[in-house]
């Protein structure tokens, strides 16, 4: 394999068979023209992926798909792509001949939906085949049980993810024919296939019920209030897909077999479809809620282009927490401290990101020290605004529902606002003394200046100071002896 490489530099004969056969292949499921490959290949974006491909040891994939006009190459497939692409992959890490691209280069078709077909034909295709008792002739019960175990797995786990594509949670049902209560006592096999279906769901199922908004702060990213509107949707995106499936015909009818076959799995699942309703409402109502938010967040989520607009941040600050009022006081969940506090910490990041970009550290010892103190000072004015309307809000909620106040502590409400902030007081005291140095420097050199260029009769010499002190102390003792 070691002299392959510089044979294929070496023979043109060789890269043209390469190519061809590349492009016969290309064209033949794009259905194009080969005069489009070749322009791909003389262009830059598609040619350099496509040379590598063929030449490097370390290129091993390459996708081709017709764009608007020309033919697209690229090594790593978009996934919001909606066409129709062809894949060629190298299983070895070897460069390509026209001796050796045909044995060493798969080549085929990826369509837009191939998750749906991976599992159309594994279900529709595969599964029959293989659970026929003509194919199954011959072989060990046990490779038999196991090749069905792993089959079911294969086809739930795709069944899954294309669940995950979707941002919803799909509960694979068991790929077979349920039996009828009479016979289910008799089919252990089947029950136990249904029970472990039953096992997958309620891990599933948990997986979703435990997701929790502050999860997402304790990320390290630091998190803006829009990302608790997306979570609260998704969360309820995926509650209502599984409230749907579990209210279903076929998982209703599993259930009603384990429940005939007195199974273990039934009460403990049958808790768990409860909590998923209620988990359901409150997602919901949560959504509902804080999707009054949406627009105010929004205009605090938009960077701030100069000062005046950093300034005008103050404008949104009373109505934003207004409506996080109106949703504790209205709401039927969102209106515990757990909530309220991860809200107001994400909202203090967007608070802090925007101050940042106001007072970059990059700028702000390039700047004039004085412009950097204005920054400073407007950027602690900008943070103060926001907590005391926090204040005068957790006061006036504390009247509007006393049932349910605000008992918050500040320190959780403004850990990284707060040290924020001290920063900003430590930089305005070094940048205040900054100004100071430079003014007094600058009142000391503008002294020295005028002292130099003051006219001859207006300085005196110490010698005539001297003299003119002995002249009048002489003058004072001729008077004394008279």
């Amino acid at each position: 394999m070691g002299d392959d490489e510089p044979k294929a530099a070496g023979n043109p004969n060789s890269d043209a068979d390469r190519i061809n056969w590349i492009t016969e292949r290309v064209c033949l499921s794009l259905q194009c023209k080969t005069d489009k490959f070749k322009k791909l290949m003389a262009s830059d974006e598609g040619g350099i992926p496509m040379q590598e491909f063929m030449t490097s040891t370390e290129c091993q994939r390459v996708f081709v798909c017709d764009g608007a006009k020309e033919l697209v190459c690229f090594t790593n497939p978009d996934p919001k792509n909606k066409k129709k692409m062809v894949y060629l992959l190298k299983p070895r890490k070897v460069a390509l001949t026209g001796e050796n691209v045909a044995s060493e280069v798969l080549c085929g078709d990826i369509m837009p939906g191939v998750l749906g077909h991976l599992y159309s034909t594994t279900s529709d295709v595969y599964l029959p085949l293989l659970t026929n008792s003509h194919n199954q002739a011959g072989l060990p019960e046990v490779v038999i049980k196991d090749l069905m175990e792993y089959l079911h797995k294969l086809v739930a786990a795709i069944y899954v993810t294309i669940g995950h594509s979707k941002g919803e949670t799909l509960l694979p049902l068991p790929p077979m024919e349920l039996p009828s209560a009479d016979r289910a006592s008799k089919d252990k096999e089947r029950v136990y296939v249904l029970e472990t279906a039953v096992v997958t769901w309620t891990k599933q199922i948990k997986n979703v019920l435990k997701l929790d908004p502050e999860q997402v702060l304790k990320s390290g990213s630091h998190p803006g209030p829009m990302a608790e509107l997306e979570f609260w949707a998704a969360k309820a995106r995926h509650l209502n897909s599984i409230q749907q499936q579990l209210q279903g015909e076929r998982i209703r009818k599993v259930m009603k077999v384990l429940d005939l076959t007195k199974s273990t799995y039934c009460s403990p699942f049958n808790r768990l479809c409860k909590e998923v309703a209620a988990a359901c409402d409150e997602a919901n109502d949560n959504t509902k809620y804080l999707a009054t938010l949406k627009e105010t967040l929004t205009k605090l989520q938009d960077e701030a282009v100069d000062g005046e607009a950093f300034q005008a941040l103050t404008n949104i600050f009373r109505p934003i927490v207004h409506l996080i009022m109106l949703v504790w006081k209205h709401s039927r969940f969102y209106n515990t401290p757990a909530r309220l506090v991860v809200l107001m910490r994400e909202i203090c990041n967007d608070l802090i990101r925007q101050a940042t970009a106001f007072v970059s550290p990059e700028q702000l010892f390039e700047i004039e020290p004085q412009e950097a103190v204005e920054r400073l000072m407007i950027t602690l004015k900008v943070c103060g605004t926001f907590k005391s309307v926090y204040f005068d809000y957790k006061s006036r909620a504390n009247n509007e529902v006393p049932s349910n106040p605000w008992r918050l502590q500040n320190t959780a409400l403004f850990p990284r606002l707060d040290a924020f902030l001290e920063r900003c007081h430590d930089l305005l005291d070094l940048t205040k003394t900054i100004v100071q140095f430079r003014s007094s420097s600058a009142s000391r050199s503008a002294a020295t200046r005028a002292a130099r260029f003051r006219p001859p009769s207006a300085r005196s010499t110490p010698t005539s100071r001297s003299s003119s002190r002995s002249s009048s102390t002489s003058r004072t003792t001729c008077s004394t002896s008279r």
